[in-house]
């Protein structure tokens, strides 16, 4: 379930970009003599977010390294607990 709801996430992104990417054209082609406004900044920006996008999903594959050291780690202190907790001192020991 939680691919499903990642594609349709990545895919809405897509198509609400993709329209906002075609309205700034839009914008930009009914203007007279070719002068930019504010709709010239989403245009630039959507490569800064496309980059973004690319480089924290890259980094998010190794994210599972540094779960699974804390939960190492957390497992390790919980058993130091637990033998500290029934540790007694018996002869022989």
């Amino acid at each position: 379930m939680g691919k499903i709801r990642r594609y349709a996430v990545v895919f809405l992104a897509g198509l609400f970009g993709g329209m906002l990417f075609a309205q700034c054209f839009i914008v930009m082609a009914s203007r007279t003599g070719g002068s930019f406004g504010g709709e010239v900044f989403p245009v630039l920006a959507l490569p800064l977010f496309i980059g973004a996008g690319y480089s924290i999903g890259r980094d998010s594959r190794q994210m599972g390294d540094y779960d699974r050291g804390y939960i190492q780690g957390y497992r390790d202190r919980q058993e130091d607990l637990q033998a500290a907790a029934f540790d007694t001192d018996f002869p022989g020991r």
